[in-house]
C-alpha cells in the first residue's frame, strides 16, 4: 500500500464501474416524470400536487411544453 493509503493494485476502471453502479441505483430510486416516464435527472422539476395531481414532471418536459403567452393573442384578435 502506498503512503497515501491507496492500494498498489488500484484499478481505476473497477472504481469507475462501482461509482457508476451506485449513481445508477440512486437515479433509479427517484420518482419518474409523468410525461416521459424517465427518472428525474434535471436540476428542477414540477410538483403536480400543487395542481391537485399526484406526480412530477421533469424540467425537460416542462420546457418542451411551454408556450409564449403571445400565442393566445392571435385567437382573440
Amino acid at each position: 500500500m502506498s503512503r497515501l493509503g491507496v492500494p498498489d493494485c488500484y484499478e481505476a476502471d473497477r472504481e469507475f464501474d462501482r461509482m457508476d453502479l451506485a449513481y445508477t441505483a440512486k437515479i433509479m430510486r427517484r420518482p419518474r416524470c409523468e410525461c416521459c416516464n424517465e427518472p428525474l435527472t434535471t436540476d428542477n422539476f414540477l410538483d403536480l400536487s400543487d395542481f391537485g395531481l399526484n406526480g412530477v414532471v421533469c424540467e425537460k418536459c416542462v420546457d418542451r411544453n411551454m408556450r409564449p403567452v403571445s400565442d393566445l393573442d392571435d385567437d382573440y384578435e
